[in-house]
């Protein structure tokens, strides 16, 4: 794994034997963790990266920042790893590449689901990762897609910061629920929710919003102020809810809505709201400050 984290561009060449092999120590790792990642304070720094959508380019570039210092840093991805990739088949390299980060760093490296990920439950469109697996990997496609989906079923849906922060890939659990990492009614609530001030009308019927008040009462009664997402490009980089809610993507073909950004936060630093995450844009090819929009 430490070969492929430090090479990323080799997981290019693989063969779909050591795909299999990357699964086999991914899943144990995944089934291991509980849907709702409780992460304590520390003098560590927390990083956040929005949606990547096959967008291995950035994906190398964010998990440099993490390598540059794995001991002091916390690297948590916001979901939605595949489809849509900027070029075909980087989707397979993508999620790959995060599976073997996650294997070499699995205390560091958190992979939150999105609803991407979540297709084999609430199906989403489009979904070309099973096309992608077949023009890579040809009659031997079926058991890897398999595979990931089984990689799927077990990955994370929420992390929390004991300093106030609450991660997910869309929303939050709306209603008191068993928490259960593939529990549909709980997916819907939290991998494809969207703010009801947001322009987006996605996702199965019966999809929910989530209001301004229903986040604030979500927010006090998990003991967090802001609450850190991807999902919609239609509020990327914009501060919602009196600054309650920042939504990140970190994929370029989005970039023209808002930027390639990155959030991050030290777990040490008393969080009052989204505003108190610190945000860069790689949209230029360099890490630079963004000033978040508020509405």
């Amino acid at each position: 794994m430490q070969g492929i984290v430090r090479n990323p561009d080799s997981i290019q060449l693989l063969d779909a034997c050591e795909i299999h092999k990357i699964l086999r120590f991914a899943i144990p790792i995944f089934t291991a963790e509980p849907p709702l990642i409780e992460i304590p304070k520390s003098g560590r720094e927390i990083l956040f990266a929005g949606d990547t959508h096959g967008d291995f380019e950035t994906t190398k570039r964010i998990a440099a920042r993490f390598l540059g210092a794995p001991k002091e840093k916390i690297l948590v991805f916001l979901g939605d790893y595949i489809d849509r990739a900027p070029k075909s088949g980087e989707s397979v390299s993508n999620i790959a590449y995060l599976f073997a980060l996650k294997c070499a760093y699995p205390e560091s490296i958190f992979l939150l689901k999105g609803n991407h990920e979540a297709n084999y439950a609430i199906p989403c469109f489009p979904y070309e990762f099973d096309t992608e697996l077949r023009g890579r990997f040809g009659f031997e496609w079926e058991e890897l897609h398999e595979q990931f989906i089984d990689a799927f079923r077990e990955m994370p849906l929420m992390l929390r910061t004991e300093n106030g922060i609450f991660a997910a890939h869309a929303g939050f659990p709306q209603r008191r629920r068993k928490l259960e990492k593939s529990g549909e009614s709980l997916l819907m609530d939290v991998v494809w929710a969207d703010p009801e001030i947001s322009e987006t009308h996605r996702g199965p019927k019966g999809t929910p919003r989530f209001s301004e008040a229903q986040l604030a009462g979500f927010l006090e009664g998990a003991n967090c102020r802001a609450f850190v997402r991807g999902h919609d490009y239609h509020t990327l980089g914009t501060a919602i809810y009196g600054a309650r809610c920042l939504t990140i993507f970190s994929a370029r073909q989005y970039a023209q809505f808002g930027g390639v950004l990155l959030a991050r936060a030290r777990l040490d630093q008393k969080i009052k709201n989204a505003l108190d995450l610190q945000v860069e844009d790689v949209s230029s090819g360099e890490w630079k400050p963004y000033k978040v929009k508020v509405l």
